[in-house]
């Protein structure tokens, strides 16, 4: 694995050449050793906030870049807020634009890249903002929905490959029949279905909030 080092443009970079270990060296036009650079941390290295960005402005793709900075959230080595700070520093960066819409979902309770993935569906469908993370409680137990729209009585669950498996299955079967007890009516969605199905998916929701009273502006 690369070890990869941040730079002021135009540093000399030869003293880190190592035969045992490949250095990545990115330069940059805003880096501020004083600022960026963690005071405690050895070997020295900058500090959190600047190491995700820094990761998901380089990495290969936008997935990739919305996923390491879900990550970084979801795992608490860092906060929303931290990391916007850290963007004010660079407003007109790589990626700008995608991270902030990431962070944007993040505080709103998206979790993982199918999730935010389907954020984006809903922006593009012009659906209703959904709350996330919702808790209910049942008579049997209080269950967390990831997508719902308390007002028409709809929630989207999106399922990862875990949820293949027998027991998981059963569980999300029993799960969703003490749910619609109440009224509400849950909507299973794949991953898979997210990532290479959206638009129709996403379609399809927006018919069945309609069906319960949701009007399009």
């Amino acid at each position: 694995m690369p070890v990869h080092v941040v730079v002021s443009r135009g540093a000399d970079v030869s003293d880190l050449d190592h035969p045992l270990v490949r250095v990545v060296v990115h330069e940059s036009r805003r880096f501020d050793p004083d600022r960026d650079v963690h005071p405690l941390r050895r070997p020295p290295r900058t500090r959190l906030p600047r190491s995700v960005l820094d990761h998901a402005r380089s990495a290969v793709t936008e997935d990739e870049a919305r996923a390491v900075v879900a990550a970084a959230v979801q795992q608490r080595l860092t906060t929303p807020a931290r990391l916007r700070d850290e963007m004010s520093t660079r407003p007109r960066a790589k990626r700008s634009v995608l991270l902030r819409e990431v962070l944007d979902d993040v505080e709103g309770g998206a979790q993982s890249l199918p999730e935010l993935e389907w954020s984006r569906l809903l922006r593009r469908w012009g659906l209703p903002a959904p709350d996330r993370q919702v808790k209910v409680r049942r008579p049997d137990g209080t269950y967390y929905l990831d997508c719902f729209w308390e007002r028409y009585g709809v929630a989207v669950e999106i399922d990862g490959i875990q949820h293949i498996d027998l027991v998981h299955r059963e569980a999300d079967d029993l799960r969703r029949l003490s749910l619609s007890t109440g009224g509400i009516l849950v909507l299973p969605v794949s991953s898979y279905l997210v990532r290479h199905h959206g638009d129709m998916v996403a379609r399809l929701v927006g018919q069945v909030l309609a069906g319960r009273g949701w009007v399009a502006a």
